[in-house]
């Protein structure tokens, strides 16, 4: 359940598996980790705040997401940016903004 979740995580001193294993343990009283995993652990590094607009915070997260499902992003001279999607076949594509044709990079 969430609250439990919740309970858990506000009861870690870290951010590791051992950490984890030990608020679980004492909110549960039963184990979740195995022995060998928590041999290995390693602290998992935490980084801080972004300083960024929930509006850029956006357009970064939609980016990634465009880059990751194989988007080409081509930057015309007018400033616009088209992200083309996988597939497209033609040589070149036309700027939304402005008109003027623009060579698809190889």
């Amino acid at each position: 359940p969430t609250a439990e979740r919740i309970r858990i995580l506000r009861g870690m001193t870290g951010a590791s598996f051992a950490a984890y294993e030990e608020a679980y343990r004492s909110a549960t009283g039963r184990s979740v980790i195995d022995a060998q995993s928590l041999q290995t652990d390693t602290p998992a590094t935490i980084r801080g705040a972004s300083d960024a607009s929930p509006i850029e915070s956006r357009r970064n997260v939609r980016d990634m997401t465009y880059r990751v499902h194989g988007y080409v992003p081509v930057t015309c001279n007018c400033g616009a940016v088209i992200t083309v999607p996988p597939g497209y076949q033609r040589a070149s594509i036309r700027c939304i903004r402005c008109g003027s044709s623009i060579m698809m990079p190889t």
